[in-house]
């Protein structure tokens, strides 16, 4: 963990992805200042393709992990993670991390 390290060039941060991840994902899809009520029978569904690092990132923090613990969140090529957010409890659950049995033999 160096959480403040910028990659070489005009490279961000893993701090400075997380703050900008979570402007676009947290306060532009997940949070909606109009809705005053979560209605239990209305759902969301949000598809982000990226890269391994920010898969770490985004994980690691959903998680309550921390940017330290990113590492630890391997992801392989063309995986799939599944996160659920519970409103109610403003919490998100990790359900799949790093699947990739819709690939074997493939790559």
């Amino acid at each position: 963990g160096k959480i403040e390290t910028k990659c070489p060039g005009n490279g961000e941060s893993p701090l400075d992805v997380l703050e900008r991840v979570n402007r676009c994902l947290l306060e532009n899809i997940l949070v909606h200042e109009d809705e005053k009520e979560y209605n239990l029978h209305s759902t969301r569904h949000v598809c982000i393709v990226a890269h391994a690092r920010l898969n770490q990132i985004l994980i690691s923090h959903l998680s309550g992990n921390g940017l330290v613990h990113m590492r630890e969140f391997q992801q392989g090529n063309c995986c799939v993670n599944v996160i659920d957010f519970d409103p109610f409890e403003e919490k998100f659950h990790l359900r799949l991390i790093n699947y990739r049995d819709h690939i074997q033999g493939k790559l």
